[in-house]
This record gives C-alpha cells, sequence and structure tokens, in this order.
C-alpha cells in the first residue's frame, strides 16, 4: 500500500480556465476567472491537495511448472 499526497491540479484547472474563455456571459467568465485564480493560487501554496492511496495485490504462486515441461506432463501432475 503507498499513500501520498499531490497537489498538481494544472491539467484540470487549466481545462476549466479553457472552458471560461469559451462563455459568453460576462458575469460567468469574471465569477469563474475568479475561481481560477483563487484555485491556482492554492495549489501554488501547496493548499489545495488531494490524497491518493495505491493498493497493490498480490498472490503467492503455489506451484509453478518446469520451463522443460510439455502439456502432457502438466496434465499427469494434476491428477
Amino acid at each position: 500500500m503507498q499513500f501520498y499526497c499531490d497537489s498538481d491540479y494544472r491539467a484540470p484547472l487549466l481545462r476549466y480556465q479553457q472552458e471560461t474563455e469559451k462563455m459568453q456571459n460576462v458575469w460567468t467568465k469574471r465569477c469563474r476567472n475568479e475561481r481560477f485564480m483563487r484555485y491556482w493560487q492554492a495549489m501554488a501554496d501547496r493548499n489545495l491537495r488531494r490524497q491518493r492511496l495505491i493498493l497493490y495485490i498480490s498472490r503467492k504462486i503455489e506451484t509453478s511448472p518446469k520451463a522443460t515441461s510439455t502439456p502432457k506432463r502438466w496434465r499427469r501432475s494434476t491428477k
């Protein structure tokens, strides 16, 4: 298991800004730009963070066939 914090929101914030550029309503653009600047600064200050968890799942392999084994020999060993 691996746990870490990530404060890199560049891609989502830049995508948000690109969508803002397409807006027609002046008030909407103004509000979205203000929000973008606030979140960008929080990201730069490392206050905007998300927690990530990576789980590694493994299982012990009980037996493994020899590299020189043939399918016929495998069938014999499973009986």
